[in-house]
């Protein structure tokens, strides 16, 4: 009878042995399922991601085509400027200039932010940037429509960028 006990005991022994390793393989099998799920999840997360970034860059340069409260200051300046041609007296249009170009730091703010997509900005708003920056935002030019050229840095700053480097935006 102690033979028929110490055999249990073994197969008892090598029953839970045995147990124990199918649970280790299984548990090593859900890990790695688990490890390639979060992969998955990280990169539809990261797809999703880029795509409303897009939609979002987009949907904040589409506000110059759009908004009218934009396009009543920019057909004000324009109209101030004789169509285009001399800029020297924006003083009468400074609320509708300080507009514009709060819409456009705006977006050169967002970009630095990472909320906008750069290159997508660029290739809608470049020569709004550089045309707004070489109108209202020389020192000169600034001081006399009574601007602060620190109030719009980001805009600035990002107009100068664009006009040193040029890489534009390809959807990959």
């Amino acid at each position: 009878m102690e033979t028929w006990l110490q055999a249990a005991a073994v197969g008892a022994s090598i029953a839970s042995a045995l147990a124990t390793v199918a649970i280790a393989v299984f548990g090593v099998r859900q890990l790695r399922l688990i490890a390639q799920q979060n992969v998955t999840l990280t990169e539809q997360n990261q797809l999703h991601g880029n795509r409303e970034r897009k939609w979002q860059t987009l949907q904040a340069c589409n506000r110059f085509d759009q908004d009218p409260i934009l396009e009543a200051s920019t057909s004000r300046i324009w109209m101030q400027s004789k169509g285009g041609l001399d800029y020297s007296d924006m003083k009468p249009v400074q609320r509708d200039v300080i507009n514009l170009l709060n819409a456009l730091d705006a977006i050169a703010i967002g970009v630095a932010q990472k909320l906008y997509i750069e290159e997508i900005a660029r290739d809608n708003l470049e020569a709004w940037f550089h045309k707004a920056c070489r109108e209202f935002l020389t020192e000169e030019r600034a001081a006399a429509i009574g601007l602060d050229r620190r109030h719009f840095a980001h805009l600035i700053e990002l107009s100068t960028r664009w006009q040193r480097v040029a890489p534009h935006y390809q959807d990959t």
